[in-house]
């Protein structure tokens, strides 16, 4: 029982008490006020009731959050224990035998081409400055 339940049941017992005659206008008005003043506190009751469920529902999806986060955060860090320095020096030497580094006669930028693409006919140009890049010549042993 609530606090407002247990003062609004003592106004109760005090109109009751006063022997109030609802046959007179003021007696209609007071037992009226009673009345609604009994089911303001019924309803206070009830959404007081209601929000402790919510807050304990909240609480529990807080909690299935936070473990989802922990998992997952935990299968993140177990996906970057297994990439060792072994498999980065393997995709860094892949990249370097396909792609051809060269500094731009113009601006300076270091440019990377696929290998296929020095020697071809088509005109390799910087796309920093958009000068064409001269001088390459086509890579060795990369014949089809």
């Amino acid at each position: 029982m609530s606090y407002l339940t247990e003062r609004m049941s003592f106004i109760h017992g005090l109109a009751e008490g006063m022997k109030i005659d609802d046959e007179t206008d003021q007696g209609r008005f007071l037992m009226a006020l009673v009345s609604v003043m009994e089911e303001i506190v019924e309803t206070i009751d009830e959404i007081e009731e209601k929000n402790e469920e919510l807050l304990d529902y909240l609480q529990m999806l807080e909690e299935k959050i936070g473990a989802w986060d922990e998992d997952r955060e935990y299968e993140d860090a177990g996906d970057e224990e297994e990439c060792d320095e072994d498999d980065f020096d393997e995709m860094a030497g892949a990249l370097a035998e396909r792609f051809e580094s060269v500094e731009c006669p113009e601006c300076g930028e270091i440019v990377y081409f696929d290998r296929s693409m020095v020697g071809s006919e088509n005109e390799l140009i910087c796309p920093e400055c958009n000068t064409p890049i001269t001088g390459l010549s086509e890579p060795e042993g990369d014949e089809d």
